[in-house]
């Protein structure tokens, strides 16, 4: 992505905070906590769609390898050869939701949401809307706090779902 669309975006999705607390409680919540909620909510949805023990394990499994190959080898890699600072690294202001400075591109955020949107697609396909808006929203809710980029959600959550794509090519449960 441009550089400069790059930032014209960022500014006008960050100017949405620090105008009401109200409005920056739900950034908070869509870009703290609404991961965890969606985590949680994901087990319980491969749980009870799994008719054996050993699908929900093989279920697991295979989220945990998409999460381990997107996040950890190719997100790593990309931290580490192309480190990009966070916006509020670079552009010197206090985010709504503190972060580390681990380099921002691509977003963990988005690398993990998209994995859990991308295993939907096969494990839930009822589910995977309502995931896909929701992980959207709390993407775009960690561009408005100031801690991301708008090209590190869309690097992370294509990363993700390539990845879960291409393992289920490979790995697919009989």
């Amino acid at each position: 992505m441009n550089q400069g669309l790059n930032q014209l975006v960022f500014g006008w999705l960050h100017k949405l905070s620090g105008i009401y607390w109200l409005s920056d409680w739900v950034i908070i919540f869509f870009a703290k906590f609404l991961p965890i909620i969606l985590f949680v909510w994901f087990l319980v949805i491969i749980y009870k769609s799994s008719y054996s023990k050993k699908l929900f394990l093989w279920q697991v499994v295979f989220w945990c390898l998409s999460l381990l190959i997107s996040w950890v080898a190719i997100g790593g890699g990309i931290h580490y050869f192309y480190p990009v600072l966070r916006p509020h690294v670079l552009l010197n202001f206090t985010p709504v939701v503190a972060d580390n400075f681990t380099p921002a591109t691509p977003s963990g955020h988005a690398l993990f949401l998209f994995t859990l949107v991308g295993s939907l697609y096969y494990f839930s396909k009822k589910d995977f809307n309502l995931f896909l808006v929701l992980s959207t929203l709390a993407c775009i809710a960690r561009v408005i706090s100031g801690n991301h980029w708008p090209f590190d959600i869309l690097l992370g959550a294509i990363i993700s779902l390539v990845t879960v794509f291409t393992l289920e090519k490979f790995f697919k449960y009989n």
